[in-house]
């Protein structure tokens, strides 16, 4: 989960392809379980045998060589909320001068919200923490100038820190873990051909699948009622506007939490295909020598598509007529450019943080602007991996042999990013921004 690649990855001691979007990291879940052998973890830096990557140490998950017959395995487990599917199927033949195997992996993972889990509310006083609790409630919270942030229902002057109960937690309505599905493969085969030369290769594809269900999001800003004159003349009232009680207050900071008024909904769906073909000839020199030659291609595919979260600036607009919390009309909608977006607001495009249910008169059009938020990333990855060694014993000694290696090694490594995302003027589908970026990285090494 850290953005650390300083840790080697290997499968069967080569490299395969890198995975993610913002840190691309070495994943060997691609692997079907029942291919696995062993792992060899070396915990010491090895940067000058393995390169910069290897500077924490090396993990190899070797896969099985020779393998005779099937095997079968599945599993299910359950708990509040929260359930699990695996199977899983490997099958292999050796003969004489070489074998085959494949393996397939299937896992189903539901998410698991957090209101099942008493241990991720805000409100830790039951279990000796703090309450974490916040002022974004729905209705919204109203604070005048810098005073005291008073709860709904508005019912009095209220106090400073509003009491306990006041202080609301729309936490549990996002996933602590997401639902996945993934399916992995692998092939692989030995073959001898004659007496020195053995050939080999192996492919292995994964493809993965989550979705997360996410909280609708949170607002803050400045709010103008019908007796701020300025507000009047700029179209900035919002025509249900609603100053505490006893309160003459024309303008006032408010605090609301979409995910009552909208319900559930928002959700981030993720996933990534990976695979890999490699490929490997080991040629016996002679009794003590060999050389090696060996090619991996790969490539991954990931993604994340993030709905249904509400839109910052189309819901700003919808409060105060511009894409700012203060209600600047002069304050530019995206940073470095002279971009300003306004609105005059009336009841058809105006949002209502004060009442809930049946009682909230937002229409349905302004609804649908504020969740026009869709926000994409996309990114794919190569690799192309030669290695050639000649390796072999120089001569005995007196606790055995003394032996040498030498080769070289080409890695490239390809990186394009495509992100799309909302501009700060309003809606996505009105304004958003677009962004690609190529990288790469070569490598060439001897030792």
């Amino acid at each position: 989960a850290s953005a650390s690649n300083s840790t080697l990855i290997l499968i069967d001691g080569h490299r395969f392809p890198l995975s993610g979007i913002n840190h691309t990291l070495a994943d060997p879940n691609i692997l079907a379980p029942l291919a696995l052998e062993r792992v060899e973890v070396l915990a010491d830096g090895a940067s000058s045998v393995y390169g910069s990557d290897a500077v924490a140490g090396v993990i190899n998950f070797i896969t099985r060589r020779r393998f005779n017959g099937v095997q079968v395995r599945a599993q299910t487990s359950q708990a509040d909320g929260y359930q699990t599917y695996g199977a899983g199927i490997v099958a292999g033949k050796t003969w004489d001068n070489g074998s085959v195997l494949g393996a397939f992996g299937y896992s189903d993972r539901d998410g698991l919200l957090s209101y099942k889990r008493d241990i991720t509310r805000r409100d830790r006083r039951a279990i000796g923490g703090s309450n974490l609790a916040s002022f974004f409630c729905s209705p919204a919270t109203i604070q005048v100038g810098s005073g005291n942030i008073i709860p709904s229902p508005y019912n009095g002057a209220g106090v400073a820190n509003a009491a306990a109960n006041s202080l609301c937690d729309y936490s549990g309505v996002a996933d602590l873990i997401p639902s996945e599905k993934r399916y992995n493969g692998m092939f692989k085969v030995t073959q001898e051909v004659g007496d020195n030369l053995t050939l080999s290769g192996d492919v292995v594809y994964s493809d993965r699948k989550n979705l997360s269900r996410d909280s609708r999001g949170t607002i803050q800003a400045t709010i103008f009622g019908a007796g701020n004159a300025t507000a009047v003349t700029n179209g900035q009232v919002n025509p249900f506007f609603q100053a505490p009680a006893g309160s003459t207050a024309t303008s006032e900071s408010i605090r609301f939490d979409a995910n009552e008024l909208f319900g559930p909904g928002a959700q981030t769906e993720s996933g990534e295909e990976t695979g890999y073909v490699h490929g490997s000839a080991e040629y016996k020199l002679n009794e003590n020598w060999r050389a090696t030659l060996g090619g991996t291609y790969g490539f991954n595919n990931s993604f994340t598509y993030q709905t249904g979260t509400i839109n910052s600036s189309a819901a700003l607009l919808a409060l105060n007529g511009t894409t700012n919390g203060g209600g600047n009309l002069t304050t530019p909608s995206i940073n470095g450019t002279n971009i300003i977006v306004t609105q005059r607001l009336d009841a058809s495009n105006a949002l209502d943080v004060f009442n809930t249910g049946s009682a909230n008169r937002t229409s349905a059009a302004t609804r649908a602007r504020i969740l026009d938020n869709a926000v994409s990333n996309k990114a794919r990855q190569t690799l192309k991996d030669v290695t050639f060694k000649i390796d072999g014993d120089l001569f005995e000694g007196p606790a055995g042999a003394i032996k040498s290696a030498f080769g070289a090694e080409y890695v490239a490594y390809t990186l394009a990013q495509d992100v799309v995302r909302p501009n700060n003027t309003g809606p996505a589908s009105t304004g958003s921004s677009a962004l690609h970026l190529d990288y790469d990285r070569n490598v060439k090494s001897a030792y």
